[in-house]
């Protein structure tokens, strides 16, 4: 007789651009706030070094920056987009990292499956 394996079956992720834009916007506000507090805490506590970085970087050098910083939040969202693929987050959810709880996973026999009985 043979043995019945059953197959994992994960449920799709609801409003996949909307988790995008929620990751880049957290992105967005984490560089900001970091900036913010590094940048307000230096001028405070050793306004110094401004005045000595301001001497060797030059004023590309703060475009540069943000460029880098928007292409971080576009890699974060590209991401994010990725983890929105099914066979990604089931992969990811097998590590419990997946968009629903290992124990929301249905578990569905094969041969339902390839009959089509399974939804």
């Amino acid at each position: 007789m043979a043995k019945h394996i059953t197959v994992d079956t994960v449920p799709e992720i609801w409003f996949k651009l909307q988790r995008v834009i929620r990751t880049a916007l957290a992105v967005i506000l984490s560089i900001v706030i970091t900036l913010a507090a590094g940048i307000g805490s230096i001028q405070v506590f050793a306004p110094q070094i401004f005045t000595e970085l301001g001497r060797f970087l030059p004023p590309e050098f703060v475009a540069w920056l943000v460029g880098f910083f928007g292409f971080l939040v576009i890699v974060a969202g590209a991401i994010t987009r990725i983890m929105a693929i099914p066979q990604v987050n089931a992969w990811l959810t097998k590590i419990g990292a997946g968009s629903v709880p290992k124990a929301a996973i249905a578990a569905t026999p094969p041969y339902a499956r390839s009959e089509g009985l399974a939804e």
